[in-house]
């Protein structure tokens, strides 16, 4: 950068940027220590945006602050304490600042800044307060002004020399600065204090309920969801169980069906109302309706004759044949958790017709 050609300072005000009115400083929620820490403006480069100075000319300002700037305000402020002065005076706002003294109808001063140390990377500056509540900014800024010390076309850095007075705003133009009131912790509380007022609402209680009620309210809501699932595990259970013993139930019938058809055909073979060549139809037919086509068998004439000389062998045929389903189906029961005894009296009890072939 060049050299300067401002004989006019640049005064600045860091509430906000714009080009058509003063330029203001610094930024953090506000809560002042209950000890009166002090505020402490960090040294460095703090960009401020268009500026519209007093030669009509709008210019991008950097507002330098550094030990030597810091140093002339105590020597300043220290003078101003000498001859009876309060200190540097610390608003609401900006009503000093004629650009935007509109925005900020309370006048007063709600504290002074009495003392500023300069430090070797701050400055900090500590304010007797005059007002007891100064809750509801949450920032504060330096309205100050100095000479351009370095100039290029329009860009400009000028040098913070003059601190004229502090505003609490919530608008601030620069965000480094922090007030002593751990802002962290004061986001964190609101966020806190949200975060309370949804978890009442979900819990149906009151906010402002005790600590213990919100346990016990929360211990509820475990305890119901707890018992919520014990029982949609139990009728996923009982559903499964269920569907279990209709498949066995549905196997069970359709082996014995099967058996049935085994035995009715056997006998409609033997009597000749079946030949073996037309025996696959009726088993389909039976399969598909065994209601229906049990009568029709029933009802079939023979169409061959079984009395010949060929009725021993055929009879000692349908014997060997009735004997391989008697044994299936025993070792079918005997399958299901039967003993071969049990398994024998049953089959023998629903099957008589198989044992009648045997004799």
């Amino acid at each position: 950068m060049n050299p300067p050609s401002f004989l006019t300072p640049f005064i600045l005000a860091n509430a906000a940027p714009a080009a058509d009115r003063a330029l203001v400083a610094l930024a953090n929620e506000f809560r002042v220590a209950a000890d009166n820490k002090p505020l402490r403006i960090a040294y460095g480069d703090y960009p401020y945006g268009a500026h519209k100075h007093a030669d009509g000319k709008t210019y991008f300002v950097t507002q330098r602050i550094d030990r030597a700037a810091a140093e002339a305000w105590s020597a300043a402020l220290a003078n101003e304490i000498a001859r009876g002065g309060k200190g540097i005076p610390v608003y609401p706002g900006h009503p000093d600042v004629p650009d935007l003294a509109h925005k900020y109808p309370d006048k007063r001063a709600w504290g002074w800044a009495v003392k500023i140390e300069p430090g070797a990377d701050a400055a900090d500056l500590y304010v007797a307060w005059n007002e007891d509540t100064r809750n509801g900014f949450a920032y504060f800024s330096p309205y100050w002004l100095g000479p351009a010390v370095a100039q290029d076309g329009l860009n400009v850095t000028t040098h913070m020399t003059t601190l004229k007075s502090i505003g609490l705003v919530n608008d601030p133009n620069i965000h480094e600065f922090r007030l002593p009131n751990e802002s962290a912790a004061a986001e964190e509380t609101n966020t806190m204090n949200e975060l309370h007022k949804f978890i009442a609402a979900l819990l149906k209680i009151d906010p402002s309920s005790t600590e213990e009620q919100f346990k016990a309210a929360l211990q509820k809501l475990a305890d119901d969801n707890a018992s919520l699932k014990a029982a949609a595990d139990a009728a996923k259970a009982e559903a499964t169980q269920a569907q279990t013993d209709k498949s066995t139930a549905e196997t069970a019938l359709a082996n014995e069906r099967n058996a049935r058809i085994d035995v009715l055909l056997l006998q409609a073979v033997a009597d000749g109302r079946v030949t073996p060549a037309g025996k696959p139809a009726w088993e389909k037919n039976l399969r598909e309706d065994f209601g229906k086509f049990s009568v029709a068998l029933a009802n079939e004439k023979p169409q061959i004759k079984t009395a010949s000389a060929l009725d021993g062998a055929r009879r000692t045929g349908r014997t060997a044949d009735a004997r391989g389903q008697i044994m299936a189906l025993v070792n079918e029961a005997k399958s299901k958790g039967m003993t071969h005894d049990q398994a024998w009296a049953h089959v023998k009890s629903t099957n008589k017709e198989l044992f009648a072939l045997q004799a």
